[in-house]
């Protein structure tokens, strides 16, 4: 240690979290009182001793967890064993249940130096290393996605962890409900026999567009949300900018030089005065931060320019009558932040002739680095806790540093197979961009999972705005494609004029299941049917059918009623908390073979028919198989076709089917 001063410490700390308040027990030696000391900082403050013990370094040290047991060590054998205490002098421990859950285990070096801190202490350690108890192996870290989203929900999904999964905002369960009042990056990790894998992948919610951030400025009466969905932006939001002190929803880049936010406002949910909707231009997220904003008020018909600054209040500036829908832009060129508008059909960012200039002024306050954003809030003069839901599209912010992006390309489907889609863009005379990470005119993308799909155009550094957006695999309204969980070999759909193609591998022995799965979202009283005209395989285990399922988790209750081609069974099967793929009924037949699966309240049940064309909501048109009892489906569930084949040991074998007539229809 460089420094021989009281205070001076240098060791090993678990820690709660990386907060500067959090809890922590800390062995250190400080090199000025020749002392080795094991001190704590919980819920009752202070940094306060346990134990010390007077020695001299070199010291080995050791920290270790057992349960709720913390306990301190000090060694200065030549090489004394981590796991074996009788190579240790134990100084001291305590019981904590603290850290329970993830925790914090590392080694630091500071100076408290009594009133000195800005002394350095520079200390060297050698075999720094943590080791897990009781031969503890983590397991591996789960895999989180996106399972169902609304305007103020998401619903994320944790799969690939056989025990407890632990969600970075403290949930606990296999599925979370998010809110989307603030952009958070979340996490999860999976525990098993005590053993905790690393962190999933990150998923960050709401999901916005690369740069883009929602925060709740102040403290709203309601918290607001934000949802984008291919160029189309909807935010609620209650408060107000009336004082010093803002209290609303905003969603924002963070700039610096001149650049120009446009948006199209095309509609509001309230016709208050004081509900309003626009962009805005703020020094921080503070909220008694400088800003200009640019809004419409749905209530008074007008567009104003305000202003709030180092003077206070929430000072107009100009103002116009109009009415939506309305472009409107706010342009920061140096110390000049003017506002315009527009009534045009597609206005450029970049020509100011497309715009008519609503007001400017001259302001310092935004030289160096400064946010521009859309907002959404109700000033509702007293009413504050009303709710504005605004929509807004075209939302974009563009550099005025000498670069006039190109034209959006325009991208189409060229060519398509059950499997692959090609998509070409148009328009561009630079390099095409593509949102999944590719380059060039032309890609080919999988059909797999429903995936939306942009692309951008770069010309000299300049890079335009999305194109229109492409889903692939094209399905009809409502329908999503997924894999659910990890088939052996990748499964695709196609839908063409009515008819479904399905190829999928895999099965659903376990209770993690693998396979193909094409589905809608519903609630309430709802019924699926479907035609099976052909399957490619005849071996055990090929099956195609229909599936009602509580979420796209490869651990998810589900009710299943498949046709088998090698054993020419239809059989109804369920999954549930009890574990297991577990047979209800099943009848001998033959395809082609209408199936219905029909939920209506707690009684889900199985039908079939080889009628020509069965009514789906005459019960006297088919033929029940079976029903069961479940309330595990009372909320929201997933209806859907899916093809996979056990083929008793032989998963990547493929199964291909046909089926018509897919439909769901809700009673």
């Amino acid at each position: 240690m460089s420094l021989n001063t009281a205070g001076s410490r240098t060791g090993v700390m678990l820690r709660s979290s990386t907060s500067p308040t959090a809890d922590y027990l800390q062995l250190f030696y400080d090199s000025g009182t020749q002392y080795l000391s094991f001190y704590e900082q919980n819920s009752s403050g202070g940094d306060n001793p346990i134990a010390w013990q007077a020695t001299t370094i070199p010291s080995w040290i050791r920290l270790k967890k057992d349960g709720t047991a913390i306990s301190a060590w000090y060694s200065q054998s030549a090489n004394p064993a981590w796991n074996n205490d009788a190579d240790w002098t134990l100084l001291s421990s305590v019981s904590s249940s603290l850290y329970n859950g993830s925790y914090l285990l590392g080694i630091m070096a500071y100076n408290n130096a009594y009133g000195s801190n800005s002394l350095i202490n520079e200390s060297q350690l050698t075999n720094v290393s943590t080791n897990s108890l009781s031969g503890c192996t983590p397991p591996s870290a789960p895999s989180i996605a996106v399972t169902s989203t609304n305007l103020c929900q998401v619903q994320l999904t944790a799969s690939g962890c056989a025990g407890t999964v632990n969600w970075s905002n403290g949930a606990v369960g296999t599925t979370i409900q998010v809110d989307t009042k603030n952009s958070v990056a979340y996490t999860a990790t999976c525990t098993v026999s005590g053993c905790t894998s690393s962190s999933s992948n990150a998923i960050t919610a709401p999901a916005l567009p690369s740069g883009w951030t929602a925060q709740q400025i102040g403290t709203p009466p309601v918290d607001g949300c934000v949802r984008e969905n291919s160029g189309t932006w909807t935010l609620r939001g209650s408060g107000n900018t009336y004082n010093t002190t803002d209290n609303f929803n905003y969603v924002y880049k963070t700039q610096s030089g001149n650049n120009v936010i446009v948006a199209k406002i095309t509609s509001m949910s309230l016709n208050t005065a004081g509900s309003r909707t626009g962009v805005m231009l703020r020094s921080s997220t503070s909220p008694t931060a400088d800003y200009l904003q640019l809004f419409y008020d749905s209530g008074t018909q007008y567009l104003s320019f305000y202003e709030q600054n180092s003077s206070g209040g929430d000072n107009p500036i100009s103002w116009q009558a109009t009415t939506i829908p309305l472009w409107i832009r706010l342009k920061k060129d140096g110390t000049t932040i003017s506002a315009w508008y527009s009534q045009s059909a597609n206005p450029a960012w970049n020509n100011d002739a497309d715009w008519t200039l609503l007001s400017s002024v001259s302001s310092s306050l935004y030289n160096g680095s400064y946010l521009l954003g859309i907002m959404s809030y109700n000033n509702a003069y007293g009413s504050n806790s009303l709710i504005n839901e605004s929509q807004l599209t075209n939302v974009a912010t563009y550099s005025l540093s000498g670069c006039t992006p190109p034209g959006a390309p325009s991208i189409a489907v060229t060519s398509t197979s059950t499997c692959a889609v090609q998509l070409t863009a148009s328009g561009c005379a630079g390099t095409v961009n593509w949102s999944n990470g590719a380059v060039g005119t032309s890609i080919q993308v999988d059909t797999k999972n429903s995936v939306a799909y942009t692309a951008t155009c770069t010309v000299s550094g300049c890079t335009s705005a999305s194109s229109n957006a492409i889903t692939a695999p094209a399905l009809p309204s409502g329908w999503t494609a997924q894999q659910i969980g990890t088939p052996p070999v990748d499964g695709c759909v196609r839908e063409n004029s009515g008819t479904w193609t399905l190829r999928g591998s895999g099965n659903t022995y376990n209770t993690t299941d693998n396979f193909n799965y094409v589905y809608k979202t519903h609630t309430g009283n709802t019924v699926i049917v479907a035609k099976i005209t052909s399957m490619s395989a005849n071996s055990p285990g090929t099956r195609t059918g229909v599936m009602l399922r509580s979420s796209t988790s490869p651990t998810a209750d589900y009710l299943q009623l498949f046709y088998d081609s090698g054993t020419q069974y239809l059989s109804f099967y369920e999954q549930n908390s009890s574990g297991g793929d577990n047979p209800i009924s099943w009848q001998a037949t033959t395809i082609p073979l209408w199936i219905r699966l029909k939920k209506n309240g707690t009684t889900i049940t199985a039908w079939y028919s080889q009628s020509a064309n069965p009514a789906w909501n005459n019960d006297a048109d088919w033929t029940l198989l079976s029903s069961v009892s479940s309330s595990l489906y009372n909320g929201s569930y997933l209806l859907g076709i899916m093809s996979y084949n056990n083929a008793y040991g032989s998963n990547s074998l493929i199964n291909e089917s046909q089926l018509t007539n897919v439909s769901t229809n809700t009673f």
